[in-house]
Order: C-alpha cells, then sequence, then structure tokens
C-alpha cells in the first residue's frame, strides 16, 4: 500500500505542570526502548501472545516487520520508518487486567516527564480500541477511544515519578471481539525540562548560568541560541532574570 499522508488527532490524557516558565520535552531522549518497534521484538514486553504470522487469535501481537504477518494498515508512524506494533484485542474476562505492552525505563525521582503514544484502530469508537495508560500500576486518565478509523492519534501526558523506575503499560479494556483490532507507534517517555536548563540535566544551576554568561551579548543566529531565554536574539541582562527565576539549585 502506498504511503499516504494521514490526518493526526492530538488528545491530552491529563494536564501536568512542568518547571519553570517555558519547558520543553526531549533532554536525553526518548528513555523508551524500541518504543518506534524499528528495532523488531526487543526491548518490551506484553501479556498477550506473539503471533508471528498476524492475526489468527484475540488477545494476540505481532510487529512488521520483522514479523511476516501483515499490519492492520499499510502506513506506521514513525517518520521515514517501516514497523509498528499490531494488536488482536483480547475478548477475555481478564481483558482489563492483560497488558498489551509494557516496559520499565529508569527515572529521575521528583523530576517530570512526558509520555506519548501514537495508536490506530480500524473502527472508530469502543469498538476500536479501549485503552488506559498506567504508570506503576496507576492510571492516569480515563479509557481512551479512537475519535476515528484508520488515523493515527496521538495520547499524552505527564508524570512524576517518585522514585528510581518506572513500569509503564498499556491495556485495552473493552474485551469485546470484534473489531477490537489497532495498532501502537512511537511510545516515548522524555524529560521535561525548564528552557533555562541549558545542559539539559533535569535542573537549573550553576552549570547553566555559566552557559547563559558565555554566551551573553548579540546571538549570532537567532534561531539557533539557547541562551536567548526571551527571544530577542540576544542574552542579556532579561534571559538572566529568568534563568534565576527558575533556579532549582
Amino acid at each position: 500500500m502506498a504511503r499516504l499522508p494521514l490526518p493526526r488527532v492530538t488528545l491530552a490524557l491529563a494536564v501536568g505542570a512542568a518547571c519553570g516558565l517555558a519547558a520543553v520535552a526531549g533532554a536525553g531522549g526518548n528513555l523508551v526502548v524500541n518504543g518506534t518497534f524499528e528495532s523488531g521484538l526487543v526491548g518490551f514486553s506484553s501479556d498477550y501472545v506473539h503471533t508471528p504470522q498476524g492475526n489468527v487469535d484475540e488477545g494476540t501481537w505481532w510487529v512488521h516487520p520483522p514479523d511476516p504477518g501483515g499490519p492492520w494498515f499499510g502506513t506506521q508512524h514513525t517518520p521515514g520508518g517501516a514497523a509498528a506494533m499490531s494488536v488482536n484485542g483480547d475478548d477475555s474476562s481478564q481483558a482489563g487486567q492483560k497488558r498489551v505492552w509494557y516496559q520499565t525505563v529508569a527515572v529521575k525521582p521528583g523530576k517530570t516527564y512526558r509520555f506519548s503514544t501514537w495508536a490506530l484502530a480500524t473502527a472508530a469508537g469502543f469498538s476500536g480500541y479501549s485503552l488506559r495508560f498506567a504508570f506503576d500500576g496507576v492510571v492516569v486518565g480515563g479509557t481512551i477511544v479512537p475519535t476515528q478509523a484508520f488515523t493515527w492519534e496521538e495520547f499524552t501526558t505527564t508524570i512524576v515519578p517518585s522514585g528510581r523506575t518506572v513500569e509503564i503499560s498499556i491495556k485495552n479494556v473493552s474485551g469485546i471481539t470484534f473489531p477490537n483490532d489497532f495498532m501502537l507507534d512511537d511510545i516515548s517517555l522524555e524529560l521535561v525540562v525548564a528552557a533555562s536548563d541549558l545542559n539539559g540535566d533535569g535542573t537549573v544551576d550553576a552549570a547553566d548560568l555559566g552557559i547563559l554568561l558565555g554566551a551573553w551579548g548579540t546571538c549570532g543566529a537567532c534561531g539557533n541560541c539557547p541562551a536567548d531565554l526571551d527571544g530577542d536574539c540576544a542574552v542579556g541582562p532579561s534571559d538572566l532574570g529568568i534563568l534565576l527565576g527558575d533556579w532549582t539549585g
């Protein structure tokens, strides 16, 4: 099937505050291993049954490629990628307990992280999928259903872990037989940092102050001047005030 541009929808599971006047996700990159599925079957686990040949029963999953079974839809979400996880939703009495996908990742306690995943269903509404997202078993937000069929939709939330690891899990709780078929792709967890956290280590401190002072003056390139926190194409007292206001030490 030809790769066509797809409509994409973003839905917020929950709203979480990030530190600072402005904040960005992505410092240090995606902490989820193989969230794009481009490395095949590594990095994640599932309570569902792996069926490499594709759709043969309820409560199964496969990743194409490398699995020979074809995907539910010919266009996955990752730009330039080829793989995604296809799922035939579980219809047993245990559907609400089974994790379609889960992975434990290392995090920094007390820091804010942005979680994101993209899903595509073969039908809109409850019958497409009924997803819940949990962190260390605690569900965040309500049950999510697709607004459209064959459309990649993004679901996001922010979390603040209390420990040094967090288990991320995705469950499909509908328990119906048909259609209940969907795909997952581009699962990510990224540290959210203040724009003034110039070295991206999750704190605004002396190291960031040193970077800002080292960049003091007119920016050489306005669009590529991280220490220009107020966007006026110069690093000066206003930027220093923003950094100090975000100070965490």
